[in-house]
């Protein structure tokens, strides 16, 4: 079977968190469609009374008459998205709350918008406070006592592989030159040559 790398266990624990906050999208989504159908489905009721003209002096009735109509104006679909976005958001908020989700939320900046740039700002941070070293740089590349060797040719098993496109291609290639030199063999010449 497949030995368990620790790249490999951050990628299946990568797939599995990203079904799971899939599954949980799309599970808002559908909850929000079907309660925005319920919500319209109730207020039929609301626009036919509207309709007859019952209560019209009533300005608490022509706001549910008004709102009614509103919310029968809007798409589904996108209805349902700001339901499920503000549900989302909701939970943030909740799970955000507590300390430890106040940590975690700190920890998940740190990881994804501080830590990457850590590198950069070391390598302007060096060629700000010391720019005479930037200059020399090249200089003392070619002094120092470090060599580079370059083989030409084969890189041992590798050489043959290449990559999936070039195996894909060859393997036709290959498939259409048998192809090729055995419809030749079946050809017959004519007496005349």
């Amino acid at each position: 079977m497949f030995a368990a790398t620790p790249r490999r266990l951050v990628a299946w624990v990568t797939g599995a968190l990203m079904l799971i906050s899939f599954a949980r999208t799309s599970v808002l989504f559908l909850e929000s469609m079907a309660a925005v159908r319920d919500e319209r489905d109730a207020d039929i009721e609301l626009l036919e009374i509207c309709k007859s003209g019952a209560a019209r002096g009533s300005t608490k009735m022509r706001g549910a008459c008004l709102q009614a109509q509103a919310d029968r104006a809007s798409p589904l679909v996108l209805k349902a998205i700001v339901r499920a976005v503000a549900t989302a958001w909701r939970e943030f908020s909740d799970a955000v709350s507590t300390p430890y989700g106040m940590l975690t939320v700190v920890l998940f900046l740190l990881s994804s918008l501080v830590m990457p740039i850590i590198p950069w700002i070391r390598m302007i941070g060096r060629t700000m406070l010391h720019p005479e070293d930037e200059e020399h740089s090249d200089d003392n590349d070619m002094e120092s006592d470090r060599h580079v060797i370059v083989l030409a040719g084969s890189n041992g098993a590798h050489s043959n592989r290449g990559g999936l496109r070039k195996r894909v291609s060859r393997m036709f290639n290959d498939k259409n030159m048998h192809a090729e030199t055995a419809r030749l063999r079946h050809i017959e010449m004519p007496a005349s040559w």
